[in-house]
């Protein structure tokens, strides 16, 4: 989250303090055991976060660099019909 980085200064910053910085920001500093706590539900979630974050943003990039107003992406299911994503990016 973005107050893990700013601390108290994301009022000032104008930004809301649960806004996320970062999917899996936190693993490298992570114990072992801390590591072997993690469910694989979570990294996956943190994973598929990373990636659709990262896909929204070069996605709205493209957009913007080619003129173009709006995009709809999908993809399908991703293990045990448990992960399915609609992102829309309109500019």
């Amino acid at each position: 989250m973005v107050e893990d980085i700013y601390g108290a200064k994301t009022q000032s910053l104008g930004l809301p303090a649960d806004l996320v910085a970062s999917s899996l920001g936190k693993i490298a500093k992570m114990s072992k055991e801390d590591l072997d706590k993690m469910s694989d539900e979570d990294v996956m979630r943190s994973l598929f976060t990373t990636f659709a974050i990262n896909t929204g943003n070069l996605i709205s990039l493209y957009l913007h660099k080619a003129n173009l107003n709006d995009a709809v992406v999908l993809a399908d299911c991703f293990h045990d019909d448990r992960f399915y994503a609609l992102i829309q990016v309109n500019i």
